[in-house]
């Protein structure tokens, strides 16, 4: 009896060599493979919009295309930091009033995330004027453009993972962040 149960533990072995190990590293180079991919389609796309200084509804909509080609679904962030200048003031007790002192300015970042930039790419229909496209999302040079994609979806070597140490795993695994300074704007 231990020689038949010594037998089965070796059948199990040799099939989780030969067979399970081999396939979750296949897998495992697929979701890199799939994360490169990924990053060299939004590196393309964050410098093309930081090159022309706008996002047009066709760029957006080809960069998600090339996204689905890998098969997986993914949450994509932008974010777009515009750069603004507000005066410096300060009190005048004289008058009880604030006051710009003349040429002083600082500089601060207003943040317009996804949402937004997706409402002015696909504006709602109106019922007026049903044919009504989207226009394109403009930046001004010196302003901030991030793109960052998570995927939401378990891959299969997620799966797999899961199914060889039994427990659940995060099916985060492919995540890119990349971004950068406008440098042009569109006229």
């Amino acid at each position: 009896m231990p020689n038949a149960l010594s037998k089965i533990v070796a059948i199990f072995l040799v099939v989780f060599l030969l067979f399970v190990y081999p396939i979750k590293n296949e897998l495992e180079r697929q979701d890199e493979t799939s994360r490169i991919y990924v990053l060299s389609k939004t590196i393309g796309f964050v410098d093309s919009v930081r090159n022309l200084g706008y996002i047009a509804p066709d760029m957006y909509e080809n960069y998600l295309s090339e996204l689905a080609a890998t098969g997986n679904l993914y949450k994509i962030e932008m974010v777009h930091a515009k750069l603004e200048y507000l005066p410096v003031t300060e009190y005048n007790h004289s008058t009880g009033q604030y006051e710009a002192r003349p040429g002083e300015f600082l500089k601060s970042y207003k943040n317009t995330y996804t949402a937004e930039i997706e409402e002015c790419l696909f504006p709602e229909p109106d019922p007026l004027n049903p044919l009504e496209e989207g226009k394109p999302y403009e930046m001004r040079k010196g302003d901030y453009f991030t793109v960052s994609v998570v995927n939401q979806n378990k891959t299969m070597a997620t799966k797999i993972q899961e199914m060889v140490y039994g427990r659940v795993i995060s099916p985060e695994k492919i995540f890119v962040t990349y971004g950068g300074m406008i440098k042009d704007e569109s006229d």
